[in-house]
């Protein structure tokens, strides 16, 4: 008769301690962080920040730390900013602000503010905008493309002091610390409203046209000065001509002149006489 044995017990121990080594493997797993280059660790432990850690592999208490991963790299926010010029017209920017995060106010920034995401939302953003409105209603319309370069400079300079008032203030009343440092900013594209940019190029055409109306003037007023001083000068030489003609010269012209016949008719000058040269030259002829 064949012993039947019973592996119920046995069977669960091999699912236990199964299930003993991956919840081992798993909280293992779970005790190890990467951080990768450029970026600094935030240790949370239970939601609160306890430190920081540097790149590479580092071990962590599992179930009980957590890390988030905050870039300290340059990063580059894009936006559209609108504000006004000294006219008042609106003046669209497409912008591009480079910015990083002070590493030595990690823990601060995140504890305060937040990931890269709340830092550009509720620093970056908020701060150009700011400066870019207190900056441009200095410049007439037309001379803002003109001084687009110093414009920038001035947006840059203003936005790091704006954040080192607001550390300041920070440092005061235990608010916000904002650890950003802007790095460049660039104008992409200025453009205005259409009202604004229709009527300048109503004003190029009518400047053109007015230029073309003085060109024709110009270029008549120095063609009728040539006619002018042609005229002119062929009155002088008129009047040179008939200065040196002496009745010697006009006798020898004439001589030069005369093809060998005598004159049909002459009169003398004293009237009542009219001789026929030609007749008379022929009674005379043998």
């Amino acid at each position: 008769m064949e012993r039947i044995v019973n592996q119920g017990p046995r069977k669960w121990s091999w699912w236990l301690i199964g299930s003993i080594v991956l919840v081992l493997i798993i909280i293992l797993w779970n005790g190890f962080v990467v951080i990768e280059a450029g970026s600094v660790g935030v240790v949370l432990r239970f939601g609160a920040v306890a430190g920081e850690i540097g790149e590479g592999l580092h071990l962590i208490v599992p179930l009980v730390d957590s890390v988030v991963q905050v870039s300290i790299r340059e990063q580059k926010y894009e936006f559209k900013a609108e504000t006004f010029s000294k006219q008042q017209q609106n003046v669209y920017i497409d912008m591009a602000v480079n910015y990083v995060i002070e590493p030595s106010m990690i823990q601060d920034t995140y504890r305060k503010i937040g990931d890269l995401y709340a830092i550009e939302s509720k620093i970056v953003a908020p701060t150009v905008n700011q400066v870019i409105k207190s900056i441009l209603p200095d410049y007439p319309t037309d001379q803002i493309h003109i001084n687009r370069d110093k414009i920038r400079r001035e947006i840059l300079n203003k936005l790091n002091e704006t954040v080192k008032r607001l550390i300041q203030e920070g440092e005061k009343d235990k608010t916000i610390i904002p650890g950003v440092k802007f790095v460049d900013v660039n104008l992409v594209n200025i453009t205005f409203s259409k009202e604004y940019t229709d009527a300048i190029e109503r004003k190029q055409v009518a400047e053109q046209d007015v230029q073309r109306a003085e060109y024709k003037r110009q270029e008549a007023l120095k063609n009728k000065e040539i006619v002018q001083v042609n005229a002119e000068g062929k009155k002088i030489e008129q009047q040179l001509t008939n200065q040196s003609l002496t009745p010697a010269i006009l006798q020898s012209r004439w001589i030069e002149k005369w093809d060998g016949k005598l004159p049909q008719v002459m009169s003398g000058s004293g009237g009542g006489v009219i001789l026929n040269l030609q007749d008379m030259g022929k009674s005379t002829t043998p």
